[in-house]
């Protein structure tokens, strides 16, 4: 059977991710009847940082379940660093980032902030494209991908 678009994505994040950090640990999460719903589509260890990272095709960073949103903002609440992405120098750029301000740990809302900064830098725009198209007061409501 062929791989979806979004698993093959999600290979080669993980791909890039056991390249980039040959001594991380990197779990790719499948679901299933015994799995638990919600939970991020690859997780991971580095350097004793947590990561989870939900993996989304380019374009459909708004289909974001509220589950995954839910449980997104609970990793990041506990300290851990949980997004969605789109691309593998995301996900590296991320790991980077956190690696390099490990002394500086964040939580919560900072968390969030700092995560849409990181992933911006990586794109160098914002990373999802679809609220390009919103009215510049719309722009400035809270985003649920970091």
């Amino acid at each position: 059977m062929a791989k979806k678009p979004e698993s093959r994505l999600q290979a080669r994040i993980r791909g890039a991710l056991e390249k980039a950090f040959p001594f991380s640990v990197w779990h790719k999460n499948h679901g299933g009847l015994y799995s638990e719903a919600g939970r991020e589509d690859l997780e991971g260890l580095e350097a004793s940082l947590f990561f989870a990272f939900e993996v989304k095709n380019p374009g459909k960073m708004h289909e974001l379940t509220d589950l995954q949103k839910e449980t997104i903002r609970k990793h990041q609440d506990a300290g851990g660093y949980a997004c969605a992405i789109v691309a593998p120098d995301q996900a590296t750029a991320v790991v980077e980032a956190a690696k390099a301000t490990a002394g500086r740990r964040r939580k919560g809302s900072a968390m969030r902030g700092w995560l849409r900064a990181v992933l911006r830098a990586a794109d160098r725009e914002d990373v999802d494209g679809w609220r390009r198209r919103l009215s510049p007061r719309a722009r400035n409501r809270p985003t649920y991908w970091a």
